[in-house]
């Protein structure tokens, strides 16, 4: 069943009015996350995009601040990398804590440093902290936590070495999400968590119809299974042999899919079954997405 924006909201505010009985201390809210967190757009994150991500929008609404690490960016950059980018007041500890391309593991142990290279120092800076260990500190009462999604995209991403075998191994991403949860609730806050959406619907994938449209042939590409957007530019600029697409590095085939899947399936149900246990809210983001 899904679950309407409606429902949505009101998850939201009831679990802002339980986090008014948590201790006054600390920041009203705090976000973490991944690239839709950040407000990457375009393949950037910047102060154009940033005020744009849904964890902005959504404080408007609830009428909380949320600071922002803004990023000033250049026409050639791109998200995950430095060049061409800075923070525009780099003294500034931002609540919107997410971290484009960032997993549960690198949450938890992703820290910023004093070299300024990766998107991590961009957004963390002037902190050498991993998200969990800004939130500890900021004592947030609210705290919005969408995770999960990189521990399953790799496996579609990777246009060069479709396997499924980018996963993330699902004892591991119980361990972490569990300590996510558990740091959480040990420093005071009330998290709202997100569960993940189902990665092999999105457009970078593309089927034999969608070759036939943008090639003109689905040069024996079997039903059922998929490519990638990717793939489809090389051949499209001549970059690249329509042959690659009877090569198993640039193909998803049925059994691959359904390995991401089910291991969407388990992650969910980790999301779930761990953040219930705390009485803690779960959006299901997978149902919406659908």
């Amino acid at each position: 069943m899904t679950m309407s924006r409606w429902t949505v909201a009101v998850l939201v505010v009831c679990s802002v009015l339980e986090a008014a009985t948590v201790r006054a201390q600390g920041v009203p809210l705090a976000v973490l996350g991944d690239s839709i967190t950040e407000g990457v757009q375009s393949g950037d994150a910047n102060d154009g995009t940033q005020p744009s991500s849904y964890a902005k929008l959504l404080a408007n609404k609830l009428g909380l601040p949320l600071t922002l690490p803004l990023i000033h960016t250049s026409p050639l950059a791109v998200v995950g990398s430095a060049d061409g980018r800075s923070r525009i007041t780099p003294a500034l500890r931002a609540a919107n804590l997410a971290v484009s391309g960032a997993d549960v593991g690198m949450l938890l142990r992703a820290r910023a440093d004093a070299t300024i290279d990766t998107e991590t120092d961009l957004v963390l800076s002037p902190r050498r902290q991993s998200q969990i260990e800004a939130a500890e500190a900021l004592r947030a009462r609210l705290v919005i936590c969408w995770i999960g999604n990189n521990d399953a995209l790799g496996a579609i991403t990777n246009f060069d070495h479709l396997d499924a075998s980018q996963l993330t191994p699902i004892l591991q991403f119980a361990a972490d999400f569990h300590e996510i949860v558990g740091r959480l609730k040990a420093a005071g806050s009330t998290p709202i968590f997100a569960n993940i959406s189902r990665v092999v619907d999105v457009a970078f994938l593309m089927d034999r119809q969608d070759l036939i449209r943008f090639l003109g042939s689905d040069f024996g590409l079997p039903a059922g299974s998929f490519t990638t957007l990717a793939a489809v530019a090389m051949v499209k600029l001549g970059l690249a042999n329509p042959a690659i697409f009877q090569d198993p590095n640039f193909v998803l085939d049925q059994n691959e899919i359904t390995i991401i899947r089910n291991r969407i399936n388990v992650f969910n149900t980790i999301i779930r079954n761990t953040a219930t246990a705390e009485g803690f809210a779960v959006v299901d983001a997978h149902a919406a997405f659908r």
